[in-house]
Order: structure tokens, then C-alpha cells, then sequence
């Protein structure tokens, strides 16, 4: 049954994670994908910040974003946010 809930529960997250359990059913997968996930979202950042500012800026922001706790917590974690954050830069970086 299909609850008023579900209906506008995103379906990317669950299929790359699922698609990735297939690859291999181990949970630590999850997590060691995870971790370089948080390493290109550093390098979007850069680049997305590069077309704004000047270097040095840049470079404290992306340092910024690199030893924010909140990040390297969600990098030990199953969650959606390093996806999220992953597509929002990606997306403003073509855009």
C-alpha cells in the first residue's frame, strides 16, 4: 500500500545504495563509498567557489568544508546527505 507518505519520498538515494549492495552485499562498501563521495564534494565546492571569489577565499572555504565535524561524521554513515550535497554541487556547478 502506497501511503500519503511515500509518495514524495525521493527513489534516487535508495537506488544507488541498492544498485551498490548488489555490487557487494557489505554494509562497510556502504561506508568506504561513502568517504570519497565526502572527498569529490570538497573538490565540487572548490570548483563551484572558483568561479565566484578569489584563491584564498577559496581555499579557507574549502578547508571550511573539508574539517566541518558535521561531514566527516556523515561520511561514517548510511545516509542521504553526502548524495544530496554530492547532486546539489554538481548541479550548480553546471548549471
Amino acid at each position: 500500500m502506497i501511503a500519503q507518505a511515500t509518495l514524495l519520498r525521493p527513489l534516487l538515494t535508495p537506488l544507488i545504495y541498492g544498485l551498490l549492495l548488489r555490487l557487494k552485499n557489505d554494509d562497510y562498501f556502504l561506508q568506504f563509498f561513502n568517504l570519497p563521495l565526502g572527498l569529490v564534494n570538497v573538490l565540487l565546492f572548490y570548483f563551484l567557489a572558483n568561479i565566484f571569489t578569489r584563491r584564498f577565499w577559496i581555499l579557507l572555504a574549502s578547508l571550511l568544508i573539508a574539517f566541518n565535524p558535521n561531514l566527516l561524521i556523515e561520511t561514517r554513515f548510511i545516509v542521504a546527505e553526502q548524495l544530496f550535497i554530492f547532486w546539489l554541487l554538481a548541479f550548480f556547478l553546471v548549471y
